[in-house]
Parts: C-alpha cells; sequence; structure tokens
C-alpha cells in the first residue's frame, strides 16, 4: 500500500512530497521502500503542487460528460466504504436529484460528503491526501481554494429544488420532527452571528440551524440557518411557509416545548395540519385538566411496561383565534385536542434529587453572598434571606413553595390534534430524538461544532453539502438499528471494516475489486446493499 513522505531539501529549503511503497528485498532480507516524487508543497496552503505538468487529455475542450469518471492511469485505492456510499445515493435518490440540482458539481459534492463521513472530524484541507488513496465519484483532488469556489457556486434556487426532489420521495403520512441547534462562532464577519440562547451553553455568539427528519424514513430532508438571536417558538410560522413552497401542504409535526405558543398553535390549526408538541405543566391548558386526576392516573390500568409509566388520555378543547386583518374580525371557536398525561416514578426521583441540588447550590450563593443575577427570581421563589449580627446571612427555604414544585415531580404532557392514544403519542414524541441524535453528528463528526468559513456564500455552500452527510450517515445509522449492529460496533468501526477493502483501476479496463471477506460480506447485507463483485 502506498503512504506519502516528506523530505526538506537543506539547501534550498523546498519539502517534497513522496508516494512510498514498502517491499520485501528477499536478497537483504529486509523491508523496503521504493519512491516517487509527485510533487512540492506549497508553503501558505500546504498542498501538493505537481512538479511536472501532465499532458492535457485528449478530449479537453468537448463538454464533460454525465456519466463516469473514466479511469486515466493505473492506481490501486480503497474502495470498500466510497462503494456504499455510492449504492446509499442510489437507494436514497441523493445521487440522482444532485445530479439534476447541480449537473457540472454534484460529483465534487459528493466525494467531499464521503470525505466528512470517513475523515471523523479532520478539516478540509487534508482532502488531497485523501483523495489521492481513495476510490470516489470526482477522482481527483480538491484544493481548499477550489472547495471555497464549489460552496459559493451552490445556490439558494438549486438547493430549494433539491428538497422538493427529496420530499417527493418522503412518506407523506409520517411524522416530521423539527428541531433547532446552535452553532458558535468567533467570526464578525457573517451577518446572522448573533448572541442569544446558545444550547451547548458555550459564551459566544452563534448561529442557529433548524433541521426537520421524516421519522418513519429516518433521513432528513430540510434545513436552514437563522439568526443566532432568533428563539425556537418564533421560527415555526416561516417552516409552515416554507413547507408550503416546496409542495408539503399537509404535514405531521413533532415538536418539543420550546416551539410551544398559543400563535404557533393556532397556525397550526389554520394551516390544517396534524401535530404532536410537548407542553409545560403549569400552563393553564394542562393544569386545570391534571389536577382532577392526578391520583386516578396512577392506577395500574394506566399502566405501560414498555415505558414503565402510567399513561392518560382525555379529549380537551382549545379557545382557537384567527384574525382576519382583511375584514377587520377575527374567528374565535372551539377545536379538538388530546391531552397526553404521563407519570415516571423513575423520573419523579430524578426530578427530586436535581431540585434538591439545585436547592442547595441556590442557598450557598446567598449565605456566601454570592449571589448569581440569572438566579435572582429562583431566590424569592424559594427562600427567604435573614440577616442577623451573630449567625450573619441565612437563606430559609419557603416549605409551601417547595411542596407545591414537589407536586410536579415526575410528571410531564403533550398535546395533539389526531392521536387519541398515550403511548402511541409517546412513541411518536420519543422517537424525536433521532433529531438531536443528527445534531450531534453534525457538530462532532461533520465538524460543525465552529464556523471555519468567512464568507456567506461559502458557509450556505458547506451547510449544503455536510446536510448531504449526514443523509448517509442517517440511512447507516437506521440500517444499524434495524439490525441491532450497534451491539457489536460503532459507526466508525463498520466504515473502518469496510474502509480496507481495495480496488484496482486500469485504464481501458473494469475496475477490479480487492478479496472481500464474509464478514465485510455480511456487513454489507445488513447495511441494505449488495457486495461489490471481488476477484475471490
Amino acid at each position: 500500500m502506498a503512504a506519502i513522505v516528506y523530505q526538506t531539501n537543506k539547501k534550498t529549503g523546498t519539502t517534497y512530497a513522496y508516494e512510498s511503497v514498502s517491499y520485501w528485498d528477499k536478497d537483504k532480507q529486509q523491508s523496503r521502500a521504493k519512491r516517487k516524487c509527485i510533487g512540492r508543497i506549497d508553503p501558505a496552503t500546504k498542498e501538493v503542487v505537481p512538479t511536472r505538468k501532465r499532458e492535457a487529455p485528449a478530449g479537453r475542450g468537448k463538454k464533460a460528460t454525465r456519466g463516469p469518471v473514466p479511469i486515466t492511469r493505473a492506481a490501486r485505492c480503497f474502495y470498500g466504504a466510497t462503494y456504499l456510499f455510492d449504492r446509499i445515493g442510489e437507494d436514497t435518490g441523493v445521487k440522482e436529484d444532485l445530479k439534476a440540482c447541480f449537473p457540472e458539481s454534484y460529483r465534487q459534492i459528493l466525494s467531499i460528503a464521503y470525505y466528512l463521513i470517513l475523515e471523523d472530524r479532520n478539516p478540509l484541507s487534508r482532502f488531497p491526501r485523501w483523495a489521492a488513496i481513495h476510490h470516489h465519484p470526482h477522482g481527483g483532488v480538491i484544493s481548499s481554494q477550489r472547495s471555497s469556489d464549489l460552496f459559493a457556486s451552490i445556490t439558494e434556487e438549486a438547493k430549494q429544488r433539491f428538497f422538493r426532489l427529496q420530499a417527493k420521495r418522503r412518506v407523506e403520512k409520517e411524522y416530521l420532527a423539527y428541531d433547532s441547534t446552535s452553532i458558535s462562532s468567533y467570526s464578525q464577519c457573517l451577518r446572522q452571528v448573533r448572541y442569544g440562547k446558545n444550547k451547548d451553553h458555550e459564551h459566544l455568539a452563534q448561529l442557529n440551524l433548524s433541521l426537520l427528519f421524516g421519522q418513519h424514513s429516518r433521513l432528513p430532508f430540510y434545513y436552514r440557518k437563522l439568526s443566532g438571536n432568533i428563539p425556537d417558538v418564533k421560527t415555526l410560522r416561516k417552516l409552515l411557509a416554507d413547507m408550503n413552497t416546496l409542495g408539503y401542504e399537509k404535514i405531521k409535526v413533532v415538536l418539543d416545548r420550546g416551539f410551544f405558543s398559543a400563535a404557533n398553535i393556532n397556525d397550526l390549526y389554520k394551516h390544517h395540519l396534524k401535530f404532536l408538541i410537548a407542553a409545560k405543566l403549569p400552563l393553564k391548558l394542562v393544569e386545570k385538566h391534571l389536577d382532577p386526576v392526578r391520583e386516578k392516573m396512577r392506577s395500574f390500568t394506566h399502566y405501560s411496561q414498555a415505558y414503565q409509566l402510567y399513561a392518560y388520555a382525555l379529549p380537551i378543547t382549545w379557545e382557537y383565534v384567527q384574525d382576519r386583518p382583511y375584514k377587520g374580525d377575527s374567528i374565535q371557536e372551539d377545536r379538538r385536542m388530546h391531552l397526553h398525561l404521563y407519570y415516571s416514578p423513575e423520573r419523579a426521583l430524578e426530578d427530586e434529587k436535581a431540585f434538591t441540588n439545585r436547592l442547595v447550590s441556590l442557598q450557598e450563593e446567598l449565605e456566601s453572598g454570592q449571589r448569581h443575577p440569572d438566579h435572582e427570581k429562583l431566590y424569592v421563589k424559594y427562600f427567604e434571606v435573614k440577616n442577623t449580627p451573630v449567625r450573619g446571612t441565612k437563606a430559609i427555604a419557603k416549605e409551601e413553595a417547595l411542596a407545591e414544585a414537589k407536586r410536579n415531580y415526575g410528571y410531564f404532557a403533550l398535546l395533539s390534534n389526531e392521536i387519541k392514544d398515550p403511548v402511541e403519542a409517546l412513541e411518536i414524541y420519543r422517537n424525536k430524538d433521532l433529531v438531536e441524535k443528527a445534531f450531534d453528528n453534525l457538530k462532532e463528526r461533520l465538524n460543525l461544532r465552529r464556523l471555519a468559513v468567512s464568507s456567506e456564500q461559502s458557509l450556505d455552500g458547506k451547510l449544503f453539502v455536510q446536510f448531504i452527510a449526514l443523509i448517509f450517515l442517517s440511512h447507516i445509522t437506521k440500517k444499524m438499528q434495524e439490525n441491532n449492529l450497534f451491539k457489536d460496533y460503532t459507526l466508525q468501526e463498520i466504515l473502518d471494516e469496510l474502509d480496507v477493502i481495495e480496488c484496482f483501476e486500469v485504464p481501458g479496463q473494469r475496475l477490479q475489486v480487492g478479496e472481500i471477506t464474509l464478514r465485510q460480506t455480511n456487513l454489507y447485507t445488513k447495511l441494505g446493499v449488495t457486495p461489490p463483485a471481488s476477484l475471490q
């Protein structure tokens, strides 16, 4: 297998890159290496610059064809993981839709997406090294400057077309999980980077990113970036407008309680959309129905063994309001809704422990004189502070306030205008965690923890390519869950296991695939892919 080594000329100071191939010297009975100079290292970009100009291809000047990239040199490359991605791209329609929207650059987009998945957390500056030893759609090197140009060429119109094409492939009857996250940045050049509620608890300016996921397909098919100071509750109306533009007029959404507001619920009813949303217990709508059934719902009849909690549902009415400026009036009427109430004994213990720890921390802040400005309301709500010359400052807990807080330990609520069964509602809502896992993949594996771009166009294009990579990751994760592969492998272990499969490229001949083990064959099968034909 070839490796890249670097050597500096002491006289000129120039660093050269060599392709080194190891072999066994039978005469000297030791390992030796054959080296071939492939270029010098540019001191500014740290990229490999070829020392010899290559001959122009015979067909230069002709319009590029859209078929497979032709083999122009003999080479041995890693192939197993990129083959998997090729098949996933075909199965999900991602390749076809990218080709329709980005006919000139879809191969580069796919190659960078493959790199982001395989080279966990590595910067794009290392792409040339990866490309030199992997078989991938583009087939060539993409320099840092070229990748920046690629990102800038990805237009909003083409992205929206891709979203529409992907939307047509989704199951319209499935619920769509919607959520957002914050991405921190040091940049002062990006207009939407603002200070807001940082979900990673970092004291940095941020950009917000919202994501829509299909709960049946378990694949993302839409995202949008937002200014960092926009709260979740204000983003839903724009989402509904976007979905209408994409041709998704009747969708079903799952939302966490950060999106709950009377205006949002009214909008969902106005657009005749089905929804499932978490609600805070102190809401009057929830509180007035919870108190009468607080003890009744904790009977064995309402116990769910699968989730080890008590589940209870009851029909309620929502006071719908729709303003009509064109008529100068408003519509007010009752709409049907289902309230799902839950009590978890395990969650009650966790709530009590967390609340007690919080009270201890608040009391220490008060008595030490190190008050936190953000905690003033909690000080007033739960403590009475007394100062004496002898005992100093003492924070005495307000028992009535503590007792009121304890009443709701272990309880939580969901609201829906379609789902009647509380266990079904809980199952659908808990599947929403796939969005959280997707955000983890974006930030950790796909290197989106910090924004590392300096222009709006580059940011928009890079986010899109990372979104494409997320589709592939989500598909693999889904197959691993369906076949219980996480019991024996991590995602990285599976990719590493397949990545070592080689292929041999020879001009004018069919691609030759190296040996494949039974273990690798089984992994391909469980991931829903036919193994490549090898030379076994």
